[in-house]
């Protein structure tokens, strides 16, 4: 198992490296954004490798549900960009939440929960994975407690509906800590995880 966290202070690969080692760190959040050049990108991930660093995930946090149709076209502009970051960064996934047609890009809303909900969360993670077409980095939606995936079921299900390669899991239990049940029962319900 390899432990990372954000690192700050860095401007440079070599400086980024020192942050993360100084940690004891040998995983990473990918330390550019989607609007990086390629010399950069090259860059960085030379240096990941060569100190046995794994860029674990580039963040592509946004609303690709929003209600709002300039938001949610910047929010699937934005996944599409950062997968395409993570590809060719060598990132083993780019990972979001599903997102929210409330006012809240991650809060709760009971239309998150409906049937239609669901089948724009498959479109919207289908056009992100068959954009980008990305053969080394996953997709993925960070479980949550209140909206899809909030289980191994449900993350299951999406799995099977979703139909891509490319479309993977991002675990974080933590989240998914919604009930009494759980969290009495959490070593369980980490091992059904």
């Amino acid at each position: 198992m390899r432990l990372g966290a954000p690192v700050y202070g860095y401007d440079s690969p070599s400086t980024w490296i020192a942050a993360l080692q100084g940690a004891g760190f040998r995983a990473a959040f990918c330390p550019l954004g989607p609007d990086a050049d390629s010399d950069a990108i090259r860059a960085y991930a030379s240096a990941a490798e060569e100190a046995g660093i794994v860029i674990a995930e580039v963040g592509a946090w946004s609303n690709p549900l929003a209600p709002d149709a300039a938001t949610r076209a910047a929010a699937l502009d934005k996944c599409k960009r950062s997968l395409a970051l993570a590809d060719e960064i060598g990132a083993r996934c780019c990972v979001n939440i599903a997102g929210s047609r409330g006012a809240k890009w991650d809060g709760p809303d009971a239309r998150d929960l409906t049937g239609e909900t669901y089948e724009m969360i498959v479109d919207t993670v289908r056009e992100i994975i068959d954009a980008v077409r990305p053969s080394r980095s996953a997709y993925a939606l960070e479980t949550m407690p209140w909206m899809v995936p909030d289980s191994p079921d449900s993350y299951l299900r999406l799995i099977a509906a979703i139909d891509r390669p490319a479309f993977s899991v991002h675990l974080y239990p933590v989240n998914m800590i919604n009930s009494p049940q759980r969290f009495f029962g959490s070593g369980a319900f980490i091992n059904e995880c």
